[in-house]
């Protein structure tokens, strides 16, 4: 049985660097999610730093968010790595593993709003 290989990076940390929340007690349209992930790789100091842009808007107004947020995260590689040789699925294990953080965060800020919280999926 072939065992797989070591992960080549680790999750380092994270933080949110802007939050906006507009949104009336009285709307419960349901509301729809947008990410725009981006990223820059530093080869001298062997990180990723990963910005996620997150929009939750309501669906009947996909013009108007009602909730932002920017969440920067850094990614540590183990060894020197070149761009070129970042593997593949890490961009979508990058997002996967930065995700729950903002979860909890939006989940989180909504319910010291007092509203119900957006718990997202």
């Amino acid at each position: 049985m072939n065992t797989p290989p070591k992960a080549s990076f680790y999750f380092d940390s994270f933080f949110i660097t802007s939050f906006s929340f507009n949104m009336k007690e009285d709307e419960e349209d349901g509301v729809a999610i947008k990410i725009n992930p981006s990223g820059r790789f530093i080869s001298e100091e062997k990180t990723f730093e990963e910005t996620l842009q997150f929009f939750a808007y309501l669906k009947s107004d996909p013009d108007a968010p009602v909730i932002t947020a920017t969440l920067i995260a850094n990614f540590v590689f183990n060894e020197p790595i070149g761009f070129e040789s970042i593997p593949p699925y890490f961009y979508q294990n990058s997002i996967a593993i930065v995700f729950p953080y903002l979860r909890a965060f939006v989940s989180n800020m909504t319910l010291q709003a007092n509203l119900n919280p957006l718990i997202l999926p």
